[in-house]
């Protein structure tokens, strides 16, 4: 009759629609595709400006390398074969941007005229492309270095092993946020399988693509056994290749010894690259510049923990490629890995957020104190104190949840607990291990064909709360740990409500002498502001310089306490020196008077004598 099939046309427009494939479905094409490219430049150049500012402050970002692993976990359920409701495919399919799959975000068969094999391979050489032109860059780079440092050659050594060391450590930490896509895209042109008419009834005898079922698997001259050999290199250079190489670098005894050390100079803000450090701190400001973003994030005793978050990745992209018959045993695989990555977190706790710094200074304070007599010995010790940056005081351990006295100190101990490192982590594995349960209720016989539909939609809502819910938390602790590290007076506080009642009462009672009488607490704004510098300035102290404060005010007291003693004697003394002078003087005050008595009468006496004995002056 000469009508359109809705599905192909643009109703409203009258233009034929384009789809593409991905996950194994006809998904239409963006109509705004270049608004997505500038979009993407945007956000590129946006995040490289946000990258060298928290770089230049040397602020903490391991939290957010936290959160993009887990957007990626659930971009892995928008490839499962669960039929998940519109609403949640929609947010698994938005987070593939954090997985960089950017051919599901800018799909280039809906420009070019470009096939399975052309995007597939693409793909896998990209990283090899990006390292080639990294290296380019760095061989110009060691021209010039080698032209400006022609008459120092031992300084041009250094930097350029300086340079190079960091060259690798940014391009496997690179590798990391991309390794969950490498290995699904690796792994997606030897996964085939044969395809079933809608009632189950028949299937074809030959397997074909399952990303692309126009491509048939396992025959000669096929396009899927000529990209075979090509993925088979790649499972080993890749999938096998990274961790293997990461494990190498890492686990050495004589390399987890220096990674330890360097990071307990990490926890102080110290051991940064300068010129005329001594040895042993230039070679660990070596092994940071080497591997330093590879266990950044981790503690002292757990620096190769990168290679078990690598691991969860290769397993969860290998049973969503492999297990993609059974929906229901795909998720349970799912899960079995996820609970075990939840397990193995909670045990170990491996992350070393701020909150930790003090433990683990005091954990190590033999150590510690080695590498602060290294320190010492530097002709430039001109680092600067990460704390200094930071404008609350440090937080206190879980225990102090317990032990608290106020609503204040409740209120830190909470925010300790709420914002540190191993709590985020924990947490995110948890909802990530709930939206896996959705799944299989989902995939549940008792709410399929339409049956059940209120307890489906309830399973729908209580999962997209729980995302939800997760993505207010980690935006939280973004901004706590992040944001107001950059910009102090956003500083956000979200717990402090609690505590306000009983920090108000404390405070009035600053204001109220002995007798009762209170105090005039002059301008509000300028008190709190002098509480705040004092609270600031109390944070920027290491633990070290705590204790020789400590040790210093004690002594103070003990001299403080030996002079009023020695002051209290003096004035004794000198009271007593003057009773005994008065009574002295009072004493020769009576000699006197009896030596005058005398000399009077001495001189009357001699009066009687002349005039009794005339003779005598003959």
């Amino acid at each position: 009759d000469g009508s359109k099939n809705p599905e192909c046309w643009d109703p409203s427009s009258g233009e034929q629609w384009l789809y593409f494939r991905t996950n194994g479905e006809c998904v239409v094409c963006p109509q705004n595709l270049w608004l997505l490219v500038c979009l993407f430049l945007s956000a590129i150049f946006i995040g490289g400006s946000v990258a060298y500012t928290l770089k230049k402050k040397r602020v903490d970002v391991a939290v957010v390398a936290i959160g993009v692993d887990y957007l990626q976990v659930l971009s892995v359920f928008a490839t499962t074969e669960v039929e998940w409701p519109a609403a949640l495919q929609a947010i698994y399919s938005a987070m593939a941007i954090f997985s960089f799959d950017l051919f599901d975000i800018f799909p280039p068969e809906c420009s070019l005229d470009v096939g399975y094999e052309t995007s597939w391979m693409a793909i896998q050489f990209a990283p090899i492309g990006f390292v080639m032109v990294c290296y380019g860059c760095y061989s110009a780079y060691y021209f010039y270095l080698n032209y400006r440092f022609a008459h120092n050659k031992k300084k041009f050594a250094k930097t350029l092993t300086r340079l190079r060391g960091m060259l690798l450590s940014t391009l496997l930490y690179a590798f990391y946020f991309i390794y969950l896509f490498i290995c699904e895209n690796t792994l997606d042109v030897l996964s085939c399988a044969k395809i079933r008419s809608e009632d189950g009834a028949t299937e074809t005898e030959a397997e074909y693509l399952t990303s692309d079922p126009n491509y048939v698997c396992w025959e000669e001259g096929s396009m899927q056994m000529r990209l075979v050999p090509l993925a088979s290199i790649f499972v080993v250079v890749y999938i096998v290749g990274y961790p293997l190489i990461i494990g190498v670098m890492l686990l050495p005894w004589n390399t987890r010894r220096l990674i330890m050390d360097d990071q307990l100079l990490r926890v102080q803000s110290k051991g940064y690259w300068e010129e005329k450090l001594p040895p042993y701190l230039e070679q660990l400001a070596l092994t940071r510049a080497k591997l330093g973003m590879l266990y950044y994030r981790f503690t002292p005793e757990l620096p190769y923990w990168i290679l078990i978050v690598v691991l969860k990745k290769c397993c969860m992209a290998w049973i969503t490629l492999v297990f993609r018959q059974s929906a229901s045993f795909q998720l349970s695989m799912l899960l079995m890995v996820l609970f075990s990555s939840l397990v193995l977190q909670v045990r170990n706790m491996p992350y070393l957020s701020p909150a930790r710094r003090d433990e683990m200074l005091d954990t190590y304070s033999e150590r510690v104190a080695k590498l602060d007599e290294e320190v010492k010995r530097s002709t430039k010790n001109s680092d600067k104190t990460l704390a200094a940056k930071r404008t609350g005081a440090r937080r206190r351990a879980l225990t102090d949840i317990v032990h608290a006295k106020t609503p204040a100190q409740f209120r830190d101990a909470t925010v300790q607990l709420v914002f540190e490192y191993n709590t985020v982590e924990s947490f995110l594995l948890s909802c990530s291990i709930l939206v896996c349960l959705f799944g299989v209720m989902l995939d549940a016989d008792y709410v399929a064909d339409g049956r059940n539909a209120y307890t489906r939609d309830c399973i729908t809502y209580t999962c997209i709360f729980v995302i939800m819910f997760s993505f207010f938390y980690f935006a939280a602790v973004v901004w706590q740990e992040v944001v107001t590290a950059i910009f102090p007076g956003l500083h956000l506080n979200c717990l402090g409500m609690c505590a306000d009642s009983a920090v108000k009462k404390d405070d009035d009672d600053d204001y109220v002498d002995e007798s009762g009488i209170e105090m005039a607490e002059g301008n509000p704004a300028m008190w709190a502001a002098q509480r705040a510098t004092k609270d600031t300035e109390s944070s920027l102290y290491t633990v070290e310089e705590q204790v020789q404060m400590k040790e210093l005010v004690q002594a103070l007291q003990k001299e403080n306490k030996k002079l009023k003693k020695d002051l209290g004697e003096a004035q004794t003394s000198s009271s007593k020196a003057q009773a005994r002078v008065v009574k002295k003087k009072k004493k020769i005050d009576d000699a006197s008077e009896d030596i005058d008595i005398a000399d009077v009468t001495t001189r009357r006496g001699s009066k009687v004598e002349t005039s009794v004995n005339p003779l005598a002056r003959g």
